[in-house]
């Protein structure tokens, strides 16, 4: 049994991609510190069972981690900080780079914002 984070494709009917089993804040924590911050619907605790962040920080989020794996400067991100957070997700950036680009072909194409919500 596992606790997957899924990206919302339209308003309540979810995606296909699920990935990071227990892992929704870890993954919420990897997206920050490649420039997306997220906003997670229960503002007093560290729960991201459900959270949402803009499409556009989440682009340059991707694409920072693109560079991050190729060896490349990484503007206003902290490298260690994305080594970090690989580690604590047992990721490699490859294999979080798949699933971004995963969550970013399956959610709501009408909306500036991505919702996750991990179930």
């Amino acid at each position: 049994m596992g606790k997957w984070v899924h990206v919302v494709s339209r308003q309540e009917e979810f995606g296909g991609t699920e990935a990071f089993n227990w892992g929704s804040d870890k993954f919420a924590y990897a997206l920050s510190v490649c420039g997306c911050v997220c906003h997670n619907y229960d503002e007093d605790s560290y729960n991201f069972d459900r959270f949402e962040c803009k499409k556009s920080e989440f682009k340059a989020a991707l694409a920072n981690l693109k560079r991050y794996s190729k060896g490349e400067d990484v503007d206003g991100c902290d490298k260690e900080e994305i080594s970090e957070a690989l580690k604590d997700m047992d990721c490699s950036a490859e294999q979080v780079i798949d699933v971004m680009q995963h969550y970013l072909k399956e959610c709501d194409k009408k909306s500036d914002w991505m919702i996750f919500v991990a179930w």
